[in-house]
């Protein structure tokens, strides 16, 4: 018995359709395959896919050597801001930071930045004894307000001065508390909200280099 003409037709547009299924199959499966791990999905980090730059950063560390954006590069860095006077959060930041340090592989280069919004009681020797008490790899910076507030208002970062009422002029600062991420090339990569817990930041860290494969 021979095939007849439609019967053959059929038959060619069968193995036609499955070619093209195929196909698109494999694009599809290569396109999975290639595509980067998804980024970190949680209420308390909000990520930048590209990264962001930020306004100049023009800041002294503690030796007293320019902190720039050059600083960044080649590193992640963890950077939080404070003053040394703080009497529970920027202690409490630094705690939690130090801990993610020790828990990122040795093989990750990361850096903890601790920036002074208090620079009339921050000089750079008072934030070197501060900072390197949490860890003697800490960094600790500041600058002048004209270099500080575009810096930090162009994160988000907000601070201000509050009498305390005493004759000796005493004051606090009020700020932010979110802890912000900067990846090897210097940008600007992802914020992290308070209630800060390591564990977490320690594993969005690890997903973002993931995605970003640095």
């Amino acid at each position: 018995m021979t095939d007849t003409p439609a019967t053959g037709s059929r038959f060619t547009l069968l193995l036609l359709a499955v070619a093209v299924l195929a196909t698109v199959a494999g694009i599809a499966l290569s396109r999975w395959l290639s595509a980067p791990p998804p980024l970190p999905d949680n209420m308390y980090t909000t990520v930048f896919p590209q990264g962001r730059e930020t306004e100049t950063m023009r800041l002294i560390d503690h030796n007293g050597q320019p902190f720039t954006r050059a600083q960044l590069r080649g590193k992640w860095t963890l950077m939080f801001f404070g003053f040394t006077h703080c009497p529970d959060v920027c202690p409490t930041a630094l705690k939690l930071m130090q801990k993610v340090k020790r828990d990122t592989p040795a093989d990750v280069p990361l850096q903890v930045v601790f920036v002074s919004v208090d620079p009339q009681r921050d000089p750079p020797e008072q934030l070197r004894e501060y900072v390197t008490y949490f860890d003697p790899e800490f960094i600790g910076a500041t600058g002048k307000m004209e270099d500080l507030i575009p810096f930090t208002h162009s994160m988000g970062v907000l601070f201000a001065y509050n009498a305390m009422g005493r004759d000796d002029g005493s004051y606090t600062v009020d700020h932010t508390a979110q802890i912000m991420l900067f990846d090897p090339d210097g940008l600007w990569r992802a914020v992290f909200s308070p209630p800060h817990e390591a564990a977490r930041i320690t594993r969005t860290l690890e997903e973002i280099r993931a995605y970003v494969g640095k």
